[in-house]
C-alpha cells in the first residue's frame, strides 16, 4: 500500500507502508492520533512502524489488539512470536 505525498518543491514522494496490519488497526480506530493515544505512545512512533521494518515491541501489539477489539491479531502484527492468546481481551482490562 502507498501513500503519495508531495515534497516542498511540489513533486510526488512514495511512502510504502510495510505493516498492513498496523494500517488496519490505525483505520479501525479512526487515525494515528487515536491509536498512539489508545497504546499510550507518540503517533510519531505509530508512523515509524508502519514506514520502517522496525519491530512493534510485544506490549505494544498486546495493546494495538485490545485497541481494535481483537480485530486485528497479534500474529498479524509480529508473526515471529508464538502468541498463546485464547481469547483476545476487551480495550478496558
Amino acid at each position: 500500500m502507498d501513500n503519495s505525498k508531495k515534497n516542498k518543491a511540489g513533486r510526488s514522494t512514495t511512502r510504502k507502508i510495510t505493516k498492513p496490519a498496523l494500517k488496519k488497526a490505525v483505520d479501525i480506530v479512526g487515525g494515528v492520533t487515536n491509536l498512539a493515544l489508545d497504546i499510550e505512545v507518540g503517533h510519531a512512533r505509530i508512523s515509524a512502524w508502519l514506514y520502517t521494518d522496525e519491530r512493534i515491541l510485544a506490549e505494544h501489539v498486546i495493546k494495538i489488539v485490545r485497541a481494535t477489539n481483537g480485530k486485528v491479531r497479534p500474529e498479524e502484527l509480529r508473526p515471529d512470536i508464538e502468541w498463546d492468546i485464547p481469547e483476545y481481551p476487551d480495550k478496558d482490562p
